[in-house]
């Protein structure tokens, strides 16, 4: 059997592709990425985040385990349109069962910190911060806060709006009749 001559590093490109095997790539929150690929089903299959769109060929099963957003199920390049779509309702996000407290961002840090707490039910919240020498540098919160996942945040500022020096620090998160302490490190 001949081949034209253009057709050779097609073909070579084919083979290459078949033996080589599937990839795929995922990551859990935020914005989602879950993408993958498989020559061995005959096509690419791909999901991005937002209202998420998930497509593959007619060889290949279409359908994801993802949280929240809107579906769409593409059949591949026979049929380019979605072939099923449903939405998701998340305007509820679920209520914490317990009392928690926790940094969300890099600790040193040069720039603010966040300071996440969930709460199981209505409660008053002090979220203040302090040095090594017990002093209070600053209270950021100091109200009643209803169930659910709360951020306060600090620019690294005392009660005074003035810079506090590097170093460490504690924010005392209490909430009702429990609290939790958390150890910042300020750098510059």
């Amino acid at each position: 059997m001949r081949f034209h001559p253009a057709l050779i590093p097609l073909l070579v490109c084919s083979a290459l592709a078949a033996c080589a095997p599937s990839v795929a790539s995922a990551q859990a929150g935020g914005a989602y990425d879950l993408s993958w690929n498989s020559l061995a089903g005959g096509g690419q299959m791909f999901a991005t985040g937002g209202a998420y769109s998930l497509g593959s060929t007619t060889g290949q099963s279409g359908a994801g385990a993802l949280a929240g957003g809107v579906y769409a199920i593409s059949g591949g390049f026979w049929s380019p349109s979605p072939v099923a779509t449903t939405g998701v309702d998340t305007a509820a996000p679920p209520v914490p069962r317990v009392f928690a407290a926790r940094l969300a961002g890099a600790n040193p840090s040069r720039t603010s910190s966040a300071i996440q707490f969930d709460l199981p039910s209505l409660r008053r919240v002090d979220v203040s911060l302090f040095g090594v020498d017990g002093r209070l540098v600053r209270r950021l919160v100091d109200a009643p806060r209803e169930a659910g996942r709360h951020t306060a945040y600090w620019d690294g500022a005392d009660g005074n709006g003035r810079r506090v020096v590097p170093g460490m620090y504690f924010a005392r998160v209490r909430a009702g009749d429990t609290q939790a302490t958390l150890r910042i490190v300020r750098i510059h």
